[in-house]
């Protein structure tokens, strides 16, 4: 029996070996975004994968890094996996959106804001983070967030919109007086293999776009203060 397992064993490591070349039928997961910081003018390729693709490799080879900052509150994937690795890019005239405060109110001990996010550009995604500030009451768009979600929320995300026709986002903050609130906006467009202002080629038959994150993406990222 053991030497059958043996026999069994050598039979499928050979089998896997010569299989695991990516190929059509078995095409690698790739991922590439660009990421425009605004506050720090700052532009970087970024992706998730762990092992880097040839196609991917074009935008983020010998110079790629271990991100930092960037990924410590990354828009959405499905296992809140940050981005592997990062390369400084040319910067592109990538349009943020406006963020205009309508009325910021302190009431006794609680502090009332209410701002409207308006897109600049075709966008697809906007992500708001906060940071460790206790947030009472949101609403969003006219729905409020309930206490369960406010007090379990995890990584400072506060909520995600799904953006169609450009919608502006409105956004009610109820929270302590006393804090300090910094709300990081990630505004995203799934347009980098088409937006004329780039030149990424398609992948090639071997490769996949990676499921279950944000992919081929034009990012931008904003913060804002409320001291």
């Amino acid at each position: 029996m053991a030497f059958l397992s043996f026999l069994l064993f050598t039979g499928f490591f050979v089998s896997a070996h010569m299989n695991s070349d990516f190929n059509v039928d078995s095409p690698k997961p790739t991922s590439l975004l660009y990421v425009w910081n605004v506050d720090k003018k700052q532009s970087h390729w970024a992706t998730y994968e762990k092992v880097l693709s040839d196609w991917t490799q074009q935008y983020i080879g010998e110079t790629k890094k271990r991100p930092q900052d960037l990924a410590e509150n990354t828009i959405s994937s499905k296992y809140g996996s940050g981005f592997s690795y990062i390369a400084e890019a040319p910067t592109k005239e990538i349009a943020p959106p406006v963020i205009e405060i309508l009325s910021d109110t302190i009431l006794g001990a609680s502090r009332f804001i209410q701002l409207q996010i308006i897109p600049q550009r075709n966008v697809n995604r906007l992500e708001i983070f906060t940071n460790a500030t206790s947030i009472e009451k949101a609403v969003v768009n006219g729905i409020p967030l309930t206490d369960y979600y406010l007090k379990g929320r995890r990584n400072g995300k506060l909520v995600t919109h799904y953006i169609s026709e450009n919608d502006i986002t409105k956004l009610q903050l109820e929270y302590p007086s006393e804090e300090k609130l910094e709300l990081t906006f990630y505004e995203a467009s799934n347009d980098l293999l088409s937006n004329p202002m780039f030149t990424v080629p398609k992948r090639p038959e071997d490769n996949i776009p990676m499921p279950f994150v944000l992919n081929d993406a034009i990012v931008t990222i904003q913060k804002i203060k409320f001291e």
